[in-house]
């Protein structure tokens, strides 16, 4: 398994950038820009209609783009497959799409759950004055010993939260601490992801508690394209659905 941040995991796997068009090592949906600008559009929530990559071909466009002679035609093939090769593929036995996983500490708590919290401050949802506030309510919860106290952190604005951290805050403190900060809407929203992540940390896990976790991710990923502007989307929030 490559377990890793998705940068490095793309790098050491021979996939492209996840701000390439074709930014999903898992998936070939081809991503757009956002309108008047160089970012890309993580929008287009619908797993159902991703046509997902496989081995095999992968193995074959990374072959195509070893054996180009220049340059121009490996940057041609990079951006029409979004594949380059890898030492990995001279291991037969490895597949490279399904090995490179998501890991959850990356991508749910260090990015997506990161990511909202920042959006409510910069929309102006959560102050200064609510920060404390949300400080003085975890103060009164008592933690299980398996999780991270977050000190004073929250009163701080969550400077450097580490990923277990961001697993309290979002199993523990954040439906009981956001429930009176958020709009309903958001915070139903929010609960969504909360909903999924309870079941996708557990120790034991079958195929049909992933399948809620699942529905509930791309609940979750479908109601942010219409609660907030389409920046808001991410590489891990696509990756939520893999």
């Amino acid at each position: 398994m490559i377990a890793c941040d998705v940068p490095a995991a793309r790098k050491v796997c021979g996939f492209t950038s996840h701000t390439s068009t074709n930014a999903c090592h898992k998936c070939k949906y081809q991503f757009l820009r956002l309108a008047r600008t160089s970012s890309v559009d993580y929008s287009g929530i619908d797993f159902s209609k991703w046509l997902l990559r496989t081995n095999n071909d992968n193995c074959k466009d990374a072959e195509v783009w070893r054996n180009a002679t220049t340059h121009a035609e490996r940057y041609c093939l990079k951006v029409a497959n979004s594949v380059c090769w890898s030492k990995l593929h001279h291991l037969q036995y490895f597949d490279v799409v399904c090995c490179t996983i998501v890991d959850a500490m990356h991508n749910l708590f260090l990015g997506t759950a990161k990511r909202m919290m920042e959006r409510w401050v910069a929309d102006g949802i959560i102050d200064n004055k609510k920060l404390v506030a949300m400080q003085k309510t975890v103060g009164k919860i008592v933690l299980l010993p398996d999780y991270t106290s977050l000190g004073t952190k929250i009163a701080k604005g969550f400077p450097y939260i580490k990923a277990d951290e961001w697993k309290s805050w979002c199993l523990v403190y954040s439906p009981v601490v956001l429930k009176d900060v958020l709009p309903l809407n958001k915070f139903r929203n929010w609960m969504l992801f909360i909903k999924a992540c309870r079941i996708l940390v557990m120790s034991n896990i079958c195929e049909s508690d992933i399948a809620i976790a699942h529905k509930y991710l791309e609940d979750y990923c479908k109601m942010c394209e219409t609660l907030y502007s389409l920046n808001l989307l991410s590489p891990n929030m696509h990756l939520h659905l893999h």
